[in-house]
């Protein structure tokens, strides 16, 4: 199968250089994919980083998104230029494997119904330095919640993380693309799956799929990011309120207000036993907060 790479980008031209030289360097012919980067108005030097490779492959295209901005916004851009049967959304931040174009195109020959979608494996970059707090997001702290899924399970809504993931292009132009409105906040991703699962969309975890995520962080960037979550948690529920009780932090519990009430207890704990379980419930009671301040802004 040949595919389309779509990736959005936003203020990643200090990384997005590392993103395109993993991509050039595929273990899979360069005749059978094309690489298509989304600008979605970045203010830093992302596009001069672009327009540096512009005319060193031929299978690059460079768009930029005008009256819109989000990856939705970008990702629908995208797709409407892809000439090839298969798009492969990645993130800007993802160095792909050198095995992961072939690894989704050889899935979509085996899987070539087009109501088939797969989603890839995705790990911290093995160079960088993963603190503590990077551990606990990847393994319980529900960002990309791999360690529920199995290899070749079909999985629900919930986990089509389109940092790495593939579907067929026909099957979305037929049955719809990303909903715009969420711009630049969360959720768009997991909205798509879950109206195109109505359409009979089956996703399929594959773990040899591997995207390597090169994006260091810590409690501080990540409030701010749980502030995009809670934004878009109010779209996705104003569209599809039936979601508010099956989505992560859709509301308060019991344990949510114990969480709050108990959070230092459960930072003093962590940090002098070093347990990645007691600060998770620290970070869980913080990021709540955080995400309730996105939910109630206008």
């Amino acid at each position: 199968m040949n595919l389309s790479v779509i990736i959005p980008v936003y203020n990643q031209g200090k990384i997005f250089t590392k993103t395109l030289k993993a991509l050039f360097e595929q273990n899979f012919p360069e005749e059978k994919y094309e690489i298509i980067i989304v600008d979605d108005g970045s203010i830093d030097n992302t596009l001069r980083v672009l327009n540096s490779f512009k005319n060193k492959k031929k299978n690059l295209k460079i768009f930029k998104t005008l009256s819109k901005h989000g990856k939705g916004s970008a990702r629908n851009l995208g797709i409407k230029n892809a000439k090839n049967e298969v798009v492969v959304f990645l993130d800007g931040d993802i160095l792909a494997h050198p095995n992961l174009l072939r690894e989704h195109s050889n899935w979509h020959k085996k899987f070539n119904k087009k109501n088939f979608a797969m989603v890839g494996y995705i790990t911290w970059f093995p160079k960088l330095k993963i603190t503590p707090f990077m551990n606990w997001l990847e393994h319980g702290g529900k960002q990309l919640a791999f360690d529920e899924l199995k290899n070749n399970e079909r999985i629900n809504y919930n986990h089509f993380y389109t940092g790495n993931a593939s579907l067929k292009k026909d099957f979305l132009i037929k049955n719809g693309l990303f909903d715009e409105d969420f711009g630049r906040n969360m959720y768009e991703d997991l909205e798509l799956a879950y109206r195109l699962m109505k359409k009979n969309l089956k996703i399929i975890y594959n773990k040899k799929a591997i995207g390597y995520h090169f994006h260091p962080t810590n409690p501080e960037k990540y409030s701010e990011r749980m502030i995009r979550v809670g934004k878009g948690a109010k779209t996705l529920f104003a569209k599809h309120l039936e979601l508010k009780d099956k989505v992560a932090l859709s509301g308060f519990n019991f344990r949510t207000i114990f969480n709050q009430i108990f959070f230092p207890i459960y930072f003093i704990i962590g940090k002098i036993f070093k347990n990645n379980c007691w600060l998770g419930f620290y970070y869980n009671a913080i990021f709540f907060r955080k995400y309730i301040e996105g939910y109630k802004q206008k």
